[in-house]
């Protein structure tokens, strides 16, 4: 997953997450998770000082130099206007999001493992991060988060990954879904994943 996108390098542990509670094979996620170790390392060097990740690029196995190294969705134009270029240039909350749901997947998967020292690392981790989205690239006047840190814009993407993966909006979870109730699906079919996801999480089930 490393040197792909950043969005899809973050959703490995949920995979193993997901064949855990089908299998509860733990020998397996056991010799697995250190690809989610390889997958921190490699992406932690973009942490700012809040550390969120910001300015995401390719340093290793890179596939071509035009590539972004972030996606949001696919095709651009399901988007829902998001602002990609501050997104691939500075702090992306969407791509900041999967990095949170990372962190906590892992943190769980390490615990499962019984390797209390690295799940305490993840969970404190993606504590400083979920805290750090929630005081930088939240838009407190409308209850939804911000594209980007510099950005005016709020597309559905970047308040839905916040919710899917357990980070609680200051202001509640109300305006986000009415964005969704206003906007519908206006994201990819694989995007719609996360938006289905988060309504059943919050029991919004009409």
């Amino acid at each position: 997953a490393v040197g792909m996108v950043a969005d899809f390098s973050f959703i490995y542990p949920l995979f193993l997450e997901e064949f855990y509670s089908y299998t509860g094979d733990l020998d397996f996620i056991k010799e697995k998770l250190y690809v989610a170790d390889g997958i921190f390392e490699y992406y932690s060097r973009f942490e700012n000082e809040d550390c969120l990740l910001d300015n995401i690029k390719y340093v290793e196995h890179i596939p071509c130099e035009n590539y972004d190294a972030i996606l949001i969705d696919w095709p651009g134009n399901k988007r829902d206007g998001y602002d990609f270029k501050k997104a691939k240039e500075g702090v992306s909350t969407t791509v900041n999001g999967y990095y949170y749901g990372f962190l906590k997947s892992t943190a769980k998967l390490y615990t499962l493992a019984g390797d209390e020292e690295k799940s305490r690392f993840y969970s404190q981790k993606a504590q400083k991060v979920g805290e750090s989205i929630n005081a930088k690239c939240y838009n407190k006047q409308t209850g939804l988060y911000l594209d980007t840190l510099d950005s005016e814009h709020s597309a559905l993407h970047a308040s839905i990954i916040q919710g899917f993966h357990g980070l609680i909006p200051p202001n509640g979870f109300a305006p986000i879904v009415e964005q969704i109730k206003e906007k519908r699906l206006c994201c990819g079919v694989y995007f719609a994943f996360y938006v289905i996801g988060l309504l059943y999480r919050i029991g919004e089930y009409d």
